[in-house]
């Protein structure tokens, strides 16, 4: 049995772009402003950890050693900074994807299930981008019925 059609499915049916929400010019002001702190902070950390990286053209990355010493710290800090970066690009997306949605007036839809997000959810995460109940279920790869 399918699932029930709510009217955003309908609007999209019959080629509606979904309506505009008026979010308060406040809202906008202020976690704008936080959201453009956060991935000015984000790149800088991005940056930093960029520049102790060693270029790919100085030749090959280290590897490890049979013995301790044998280029295992130089390995295990440039996989350590691998992971960072890896961190860094998935929450430079996030705020990224917040910031859009404050400029097209969804910022506090969630983006799977279009509900409203919880406001504390919000002021604890201002570039959360789904609800409490869609953020669970996509971590544990569980699909939206």
């Amino acid at each position: 049995m399918g699932r029930r059609l709510d009217d955003w499915d309908l609007a999209d049916l019959r080629g509606e772009t979904p309506p505009r929400r008026q979010v308060d010019p406040a809202v906008v002001a202020r976690v704008g402003s936080l959201l453009a702190d956060r991935l000015a902070h984000l790149d800088a950390e991005s940056a930093t950890i960029r520049a102790t990286e060693r270029p790919r053209d100085e030749g090959p990355r280290p590897q490890y050693g049979k013995r301790i010493g044998d280029h295992t710290s130089d390995a295990l800090e440039s996989r350590r900074n691998g992971a960072a970066l890896d961190t860094l690009a998935i929450q430079i997306a996030d705020v990224t994807r917040a910031r859009e949605k404050l400029r097209d007036g969804s910022y506090g839809l969630c983006d799977r299930c279009r509900a409203e997000i919880a406001a504390d959810r919000l002021e604890a995460l201002p570039w959360a981008s789904r609800c409490v109940e869609c953020a669970v279920l996509a971590r544990r790869g569980i699909p939206r019925q």
